[in-house]
């Protein structure tokens, strides 16, 4: 059999070229040091030239293309845990997060685990167990639900931690404690919005679709505004079909 077609894209910045996706990330780390306090933590998001993250289905699988999909595929392949909220777990039917042997395989010769961890945080404790992934006993999947709000009988390959505060912050210093130094947080806004009012986010991999939605609200991000904006250097940019993929990250920290 033939191999696959690598999906190319027109790199804009930092320097111009066709590429592929692994071309884009080359030089990305997506973990933070060894003992860190937390994992680094990078959102993936595609939205319409309008500005949202869903169409009228409520799903957001319609925006991207086949670039957007191979960046979706390349984030996973190269973090220690996939987080998401319950809704989007819910809308979007999570299943198992890698369902190819030969990526888990891939997975294992950069030093992780076949299968990243599934994350998910629910403030009221309740968990949309409905949804394929909590039913899948080769994925492992750890859901933070307050105190005396765990399941009598979780399904298989979900463990559910009890927090006093379930908070972002909590979530990955318990992360950070399984050692998890990567997380790629997939949605949806109230989940993106939770990091960036804790100042929690280091990469924001973007793609803009070029179509309009109409009459749909959800973005990015929900809620009110931050108190100060979170400021990230653009990495990259590249072109495919008319889409646009964008990596900003977080500036470095100041020298002492």
């Amino acid at each position: 059999m033939s191999e696959p077609i690598a999906t190319k894209f027109n790199r804009l910045h930092p320097d111009a070229g066709s590429v592929t996706v692994d071309d884009l990330l080359c030089g990305w780390d997506p973990h933070s040091p060894e003992g860190a306090a937390r994992p680094r933590v990078a959102i993936n998001f595609a939205v319409t030239a309008d500005g949202s993250s869903t169409l009228s289905d409520g799903k957001s699988g319609g925006i991207g293309d086949e670039g957007d999909l191979a960046m979706f595929r390349a984030l996973r392949d190269r973090v220690d845990a996939v987080m998401a909220g319950t809704t989007t777990m819910a809308v979007e039917g999570y299943r198992r997060l890698i369902r190819d042997d030969e990526r888990r395989a891939e997975r294992v010769v950069r030093g992780l685990i076949a299968d990243p961890l599934a994350v998910t945080i629910s403030r009221s404790g309740v968990l949309p167990l409905a949804a394929p992934i909590f039913g899948d006993p080769h994925q492992r999947t750890v859901a933070f639900v307050p105190t005396g709000k765990g399941s009598d009988d979780p399904p298989p390959g979900l463990e559910e931690v009890e927090l006093a505060g379930v908070t972002p912050q909590a979530a990955l210093e318990h992360l950070a404690g399984l050692g998890v130094r990567s997380v790629l947080c997939e949605g949806g806004p109230n989940l993106v919005s939770a990091l960036a009012a804790g100042d929690l986010i280091d990469d924001v991999f973007l793609t803009i679709a070029p179509k309009f939605a109409g009459g749909n609200e959800s973005g990015v991000t929900t809620g009110p505004p931050l108190a100060s904006p979170i400021e990230f250097e653009l990495a990259h940019i590249a072109e495919r079909e008319g889409s646009l993929f964008i990596r900003w990250s977080r500036r470095p920290a100041e020298p002492a």
